[in-house]
């Protein structure tokens, strides 16, 4: 799932042009998590992990 998912980080830095640092480097959660349509990620930890 890594290698997916960094296949689409890039991908998707390059359609943007966004900057590379705000999308993590790793997967944010399990499979089974991203299946859950009720979990949703903690966005502020998320946030202030990248900003350092």
């Amino acid at each position: 799932m890594q290698e997916c998912y960094l296949d689409a980080r890039n991908l998707l830095i390059d359609e943007t042009q966004l900057d590379a640092s705000i999308f993590p480097l790793e997967v944010l959660a399990n499979l089974e998590e991203i299946l859950d349509e009720n979990w949703l990620p903690n966005w502020e930890a998320i946030s202030n992990n990248s900003e350092q």
